[in-house]
């Protein structure tokens, strides 16, 4: 690496770059520093007598660090010529020249001999090195490229500010626990819980799990773990809490705030598209530019992030200045089994791999997926999921959307507090126009602007509604509770997580959650979960369910294993290959990969009072100034962030006409267009033709 650090600027030695950073107009190609540095690095590495892929790692860090890797196989070679290359390095100041040497010897480099032994070493490299490769190589490639990436951005970003991490004060966490008492009968089993947490010694570099009911206090007993392995470890080592959706992070992040009683992004930073660290002006004066390399380089004591980011980080380098800060992290995944199952199998070998870099892994669930070999901290769950009995299960038979209305209006007439959970928005919102006269009612799905969903949210939670109609996004992160949930058949994992929903603080005597197979009259009585799920998931589902009528909350993890087990099992958990294209280092076949599966989402921004109005004409008037990228870019990303409210994606048929402006990749409505576009209670006004979801 130290070989690497020195030679990768080299060519900006040269009289072409001098000239260009004075102001110079020269010609592109000549200009350029990263093929000549790359040459400079692979003579250091072959006169050192480095192994051959050694060789290849330096040359291709070194010729894609403002850029992004290739595939391995194709990476030994430059697309500038040895006519070019020769002026470059003809134009080096012979006392630059003598200086490096000094530090590695460069004085018989000649570039003729390097084009002609790069060439050779490619062929080499491609038929004896590639087929051996493994994913020991492709993790220290992703490695030393993100150390490089890095250090190359922070030096002329930060200067001499100082972005080190603010520990979280331990005390705190300590007193907040402490103040929660025991107001409750359920909080005499979270203490206990938290008691075997406590009561563990965990070691370094590997997969723990945490397997517990919902409501118990997964979150914090998670945080609680982590500290321990820090104290245990006596290391200050970096927490990175994943979670599969943005609106959990929020939560998330929310609890910790006020755990430990900080607002400093240095201490807690909330990673997402959409995160806006807030940070105090009276002790942060820095630059917007600076504020952003904060937030892109997870320089925080505790991330809070996605499954997308921190999956998609970990297998393509498109946000390489990340990934050297997961060697010796503690890494806590929550309900990891939400991630798609084809991807189930290339995900566990990527996690299992870690601790050999010194991280450490907690896998937090309520349901015990399958996916990772790990060791089980909490040796008497089994007791938590007997006394937390909140709920009865009752499977019904299917029934088309027409019928599922009937049953519905009937069941509700009982006066039950219910929350009615559908997979398509299609479905979900014909069942609201049904039953929202019944009593006090609100609707929740993805095309609701995120500030009236979280106003409806409050209403749940003050107990001001009598039914909820909802897509998935309450499955996980909403922390409210219904006497009675009912939901439209969806994988076994999801439906225990819907269930969780009902009952949730014992509220109630016991809970009704109520699943319901529902066809879709309209395409053939196809069930509208197969249009989210897919079939194999709902026909894995079908079959865990299977003569089942009744079961208790207690027995719920009885359907859910033999679940997990037919899906590891039956399912093709690397349908896409992706571990043969890490074994093969081909960055760029994974440079597309996606933890959700590829769709064509459409950002509206939906201008609906005069607050988001002013925000989006600074956007606008702030693309217009004449002003310094770098700073710009980070300002616009903070008016982004502020915009975000008021943004829903919508998944869009190819040829639809819309007669909105379209501004920064987003289609804006403004409030001359709300009453034909978006309602007051549905949201956006866009249904997708065969049952398509956002969710």
């Amino acid at each position: 690496m130290k070989v690497v650090a020195v030679s990768h600027d080299f060519a900006k030695s040269t009289s072409y770059f001098q000239r260009f950073i004075r102001g110079g107009n020269e010609e592109a190609i000549l200009k350029s520093h990263s093929a000549l540095s790359s040459l400079i690095t692979l003579h250091i590495l072959r006169k050192k007598q480095f192994d051959p892929f050694l060789q290849y790692l330096g040359f291709t860090l070194v010729k894609n660090h403002h850029s992004s890797l290739g595939n391995a196989e194709n990476e030994l070679k430059l697309s500038m010529g040895v006519r070019s290359l020769s002026k470059q390095w003809e134009s080096v100041d012979s006392s630059f020249k003598e200086w490096f040497s000094k530090k590695f010897d460069i004085s018989d480099f000649n570039v003729d001999e390097m084009i002609s032994y790069m060439e050779s070493l490619a062929g080499r490299f491609r038929f004896k090195i590639v087929p051996k490769l493994e994913i020991e190589h492709y993790f220290l490639t992703h490695l030393l490229f993100s150390i490089l990436v890095s250090s190359d951005r922070e030096d002329p970003i930060l200067g001499d500010v100082d972005i080190s991490p603010v520990p979280v004060e331990v005390g705190r966490f300590e007193s907040y626990i402490s103040n929660l008492g025991e107001k409750s009968g359920i909080d005499r089993y979270r203490n206990e819980f938290q008691a075997e947490i406590r009561a563990y010694t965990p070691k370094a570099g590997r997969i723990y799990s945490i397997t517990a009911p919902t409501g118990i206090g997964k979150t914090i007993g998670n945080i609680l773990f982590a500290l321990k392995i820090r104290e245990e470890l006596g290391e200050n080592r970096m927490i990175i809490y994943s979670l599969p959706f943005i609106n959990i992070i929020e939560q998330t992040v929310s609890l910790l705030q006020k755990i430990f009683s900080t607002r400093d992004p240095l201490s807690i930073l909330p990673y997402h598209h959409l995160a806006d660290p807030d940070y105090d002006e009276s002790e942060y004066h820095m630059e917007e530019n600076i504020r952003k390399f904060i937030m892109e380089s997870w320089t925080s004591d505790i991330i809070v992030t996605t499954f997308v980011s921190l999956i998609e980080n970990l297998i393509t380098n498109r946000r390489s200045i990340i990934f050297h800060r997961i060697p010796g992290s503690i890494i806590i995944l929550d309900e990891i089994q939400a991630i798609r199952h084809e991807i189930w199998g290339a995900v566990e070998r990527i996690f299992e791999f870690l601790p050999k870099l010194g991280a450490t892994v907690i896998i937090s669930t309520a349901t015990r997926p399958m996916i990772f070999k790990t060791t089980e901290i909490v040796g008497n769950n089994v007791k938590y999921f007997e006394v937390m009995n909140r709920t009865k299960l009752k499977v019904m038979n299917a029934m088309n959307l027409s019928g599922f209305k009937d049953f519905l209006r009937d069941l509700l007439s009982d006066g039950k507090r219910t929350l009615i959970i559908l997979n398509t928005i299609r479905e979900a919102e014909e069942i609201y126009d049904h039953v929202k006269n019944i009593g006090d009612s609100c609707f929740l799905s993805s095309l609701v602007l995120p500030i009236h969903r979280l106003g409806r949210i409050e209403k749940i939670y003050s107990k001001k509604v009598d039914i909820c109609v909802s897509t998935q996004v309450v499955e996980a992160g909403v922390d409210i509770s219904f006497e009675r949930v009912v939901r439209d058949l969806g994988p076994v994992d999801s439906v225990v997580q819907s269930a969780g929903r009902c009952n949730r603080n014992f509220e109630y005597d016991r809970g009704e959650v109520i699943v319901v197979p529902v066809m879709d009259e309209q395409n053939r009585n196809i069930l509208f979960s197969k249009y989210v799920y897919g079939s194999f998931l709902i026909d894995q589902t079908m079959k865990a369910l299977d003569g089942i009528n009744e079961v208790e909350e207690k027995d719920f993890q009885r359907i859910v294993d033999g679940y997990f087990m037919n899906v590891v099992n039956l399912g093709n958990t690397d349908r896409e290959g992706i571990m043969e294209s890490i074994r093969k280092l081909s960055f760029d076949d994974l440079s597309g990969f996606s933890v959700i599966k590829d769709t064509v989402n459409v950002p509206f921004l939906i201008l609906i009072d005069d607050k988001s109005e002013e925000i989006f004409e600074e956007l606008l008037d702030l693309r217009r100034r004449n002003m310094d990228k770098f700073t710009k870019l980070a300002m616009m990303d903070k008016l982004f962030k502020k915009l975000s409210p008021y943004i829903v994606n919508a998944r869009m048929n190819s040829g639809i006409s819309m007669p909105f402006e379209k501004e920064f990749g987003m289609v804006v409505i403004r409030r001359d267009f709300l009453e034909s576009w978006y309602d007051s209670d549905k949201g956006l006004r866009i249904r997708e033709k065969g049952g398509s979801i956002l969710i």
